[in-house]
């Protein structure tokens, strides 16, 4: 999930360099943001040491992702109802997580993984050890290799990141939806806030 915050960030940069920062952050509003940050939490620490090995989280982890997925999607579409440019791009995002959520809730709880993705941006020998791993009772895994049962194949994460990306990983149709999304929001959110400074008279107050 962290990785899919990269473009916003970039996205966030291009608009400060083009704009310069804005002077009255305090337009710059997250609403449900305890919720949106609660559910990243949460998918954060699930799939990691300790966790990841409790016996609570082998058998309920996979649901406790897809509670955290619809806790976000809340908080998206609280957003996008504000409406206007900005509600369009939450509208795009939370339009990420529903495609992430399809291919997952099909799927047991887990998200449909390509191994040959995979071994394009890993290697085979990682390609192998996800195998081994994968038959193995812990750790908690939040992606599975695609076999004949998957169901929603297109929606999984079957593409791979161009080798030059560092970190390059295999991601889904809704990842890519989910950065382009939260991308537009943070690249109008500090262009937005620019244009309200150098529009605003000499002299006035900010509030």
């Amino acid at each position: 999930m962290i990785a899919l915050l990269a473009p916003a960030f970039f996205a966030a940069l291009v608009a400060l360099a083009l704009n310069g920062a804005p002077a009255d952050w305090a337009h710059i509003r997250v609403r449900w943001q305890p919720l949106a940050l609660g559910a990243l939490l949460v998918q954060l620490v699930l799939f990691n040491p300790p966790l990841n090995q409790q016996p609570w989280a082998l058998e309920w982890g996979p649901w406790i992702w897809v509670i955290s997925m619809f806790g976000m999607l809340a908080a998206f579409l609280r957003n996008a109802a504000t409406g206007g440019r900005s509600g369009a791009a939450w509208l795009a995002a939370g339009l990420g997580v529903v495609l992430n959520l399809m291919a997952v809730t099909a799927n047991g709880g887990q998200m449909p993984l390509s191994p040959q993705a995979l071994a394009t941006t890993k290697g085979e020998a990682h390609l192998l050890e996800h195998s081994l791993a994968q038959d193995a009772p812990a750790p908690l895994s939040n992606v599975v290799l695609i076999g004949p049962e998957t169901r929603l194949t297109g929606l999984g994460d079957v593409l791979p990141e161009p080798a030059w990306l560092p970190g390059a990983n295999v991601v889904s149709v809704g990842d890519l939806v989910l950065a382009a999304g939260l991308a537009w929001w943070a690249f109008y959110a500090i262009s937005f806030g620019s244009r309200r400074r150098v529009g605003r008279p000499a002299g006035a107050e900010t509030t």
